[in-house]
């Protein structure tokens, strides 16, 4: 509820046009309001848009990603950032009538595990809606980087989680449950390199430093205590 400075002020003072993109309604978690204070310069959520196309109750990710595409396409020329938060995979996973379970845990021999499999099969679903973005992006003239990560794992239930984490009870087994992957990718060839681990507070600095831009000296506090 207050102005604070983030990568979105930082990308508005580097002369880039910011977009803040969310396929939800403006109104969850005051979002409206929370992204003016975060000084996005655009905003797109839920209302903007005459129906969207839905699976499981939520809007694809392979219908967010073309408005990813058509929100760079009506930017041409200009220097743009534009952060966007996908719902496709949003919980619960029960069973639904439009979700084709494409993924069967019982022909490996794990038992029943409905909910899990309705995430896998979802998560597939935005591995090609993903991959059709790369594409895209491949093939434009515009220097383009593409960050994509996860806030948290999805709730699964005390079933599932007895197979994904059967060891817990740690703090050393306990913290894998909070560990999500992320990826920076760009059209043009910036180094290769494997973070194994890394908290996400330090997540923007890394991509000013992949960017090449000029960090803040706060920015260059975080990356060398990263």
């Amino acid at each position: 509820n207050r102005d604070v400075p983030s990568l979105v002020s930082f990308m508005n003072e580097n002369g880039y046009n910011t977009t803040g993109m969310h396929l939800g309604k403006s109104t969850n978690w005051n979002r409206r309001t929370a992204y003016q204070k975060l000084c996005f310069d655009d905003t797109v959520f839920a209302e903007a848009f005459d129906g969207l196309d839905t699976i499981h109750g939520y809007p694809t990710d392979e219908q967010d990603f073309e408005k990813v595409i058509e929100n760079y396409e009506s930017h041409k020329g200009e220097n743009q950032f534009l952060f966007n938060v996908t719902y496709q995979n949003h919980g619960a996973y029960n069973d639904a009538h439009d979700l084709e379970k494409t993924v069967d845990l019982k022909q490996y021999g794990y038992g029943m595990y409905s909910t899990a499999e309705n995430y896998l099969s979802l998560i597939k679903l935005t591995d090609e809606a993903f991959q059709q973005l790369i594409e895209y992006f491949k093939n434009v003239d515009e220097p383009t980087m593409i960050i994509m990560f996860g806030d948290h794992q999805p709730s699964l239930g005390n079933t599932a989680n007895s197979l994904f984490f059967p060891d817990s009870g740690t703090p050393e087994q306990d913290i894998k449950q909070y560990i999500t992957p992320f990826l920076i990718w760009a059209n043009y060839d910036i180094p290769d390199q494997t973070i194994d681990k890394m908290s996400a507070n330090y997540m923007s600095a890394l991509i000013v430093k992949a960017a090449n831009m000029e960090m803040t000296p706060y920015q260059r506090f975080l990356y060398e205590l990263m």
